[in-house]
């Protein structure tokens, strides 16, 4: 089945047309696995999480904190954890970064701020038993 797009062409919207577009994406992700550049990019997610006695701290500085605090569970307690972040439409989340201004055209770039939750840990300071408290710890914050 087709449709119109924006620019009146054709969008081409059979099974066989949406097969592709996911292998084809599943390559490249597949293929940036086995060049090394995802395991790269995926290291500046990680938060740092300080143990003190029965409560962890998680801390980061970044643009996505949420997807910071999912990468890190994987990372730390094997907790596959999913998240949908919002459209970023306010303005103050938004940086200048314009470096030449003949073109009259403006670049931005969204501010990275710190973000940080303590929650606690199982008995005997082991890892907390599900990735469900420690989540409304990051929510809350």
């Amino acid at each position: 089945m087709s449709r119109p797009g924006f620019d009146g062409k054709l969008i081409m919207n059979t099974p066989i047309h949406c097969c592709t577009r996911r292998r084809f994406m599943v390559s490249i992700v597949v293929g940036m696995a086995a060049t090394g550049a995802a395991p790269a990019q995926l290291d500046q997610l990680a938060g740092d999480i300080r143990v003190q006695g029965s409560r962890a701290t998680f801390s980061v500085e970044t643009v996505r904190p949420l997807e910071s605090v999912a990468w890190t569970m994987l990372q730390e307690y094997n907790w596959p954890v999913t998240f949908e972040e919002s459209m970023t439409v306010y303005p103050g989340d938004r940086i200048d970064v314009t470096s030449n201004f003949t073109s009259g055209g403006r670049a931005y770039r969204l501010r990275s701020e710190r973000f940080e939750f303590s929650y606690d840990l199982g008995p005997g300071g082991e890892a907390p038993e599900g990735p469900a408290a420690v989540l409304r710890a990051a929510l809350a914050a």
